[in-house]
């Protein structure tokens, strides 16, 4: 499959407002080797893959689907981000989801009918 996990790498660590040496702390893997997925010398091992994803708060499915191991994102990773999204929520913007989701289904319901 062709991916660019460095470039993946990079942007998480982008988007955590980290820099490289932030990672290599928060993973307890050796600047070596992030350095190495960063350049694509190396794509991580299981443990690395492991490492990696408790650092970013993402699903180790994430990174196996950025590193081009599997092709689509499954059910479980997909219900994943959105249960990640909803745990971040207050309590009153998880009742107004839910509230849009509700509109969201019979508006879709709606549409199939007619």
């Amino acid at each position: 499959m062709d991916t660019d996990f460095g470039k993946w790498l990079r942007e998480q660590i982008k988007s955590k407002g980290w820099k490289q040496v932030d990672l290599v702390r928060a993973t307890g893997l050796t600047r070596q080797a992030i350095g190495n997925y960063i350049n694509l010398n190396r794509i991580p091992d299981k443990y690395a893959m492991k490492k990696l994803a408790c650092a970013l708060n993402l699903p180790v499915h994430a990174l196996y689907q950025a590193a081009g191991l599997i092709s689509q994102p499954s059910k479980t990773i997909i219900l994943w981000k959105w249960q990640n999204m909803i745990d971040r929520l207050s309590d009153e913007n998880r009742e107004q989801l839910y509230d849009f989701a509700e509109v969201m289904l019979r508006r879709q319901e709606r549409n199939h009918r007619g």
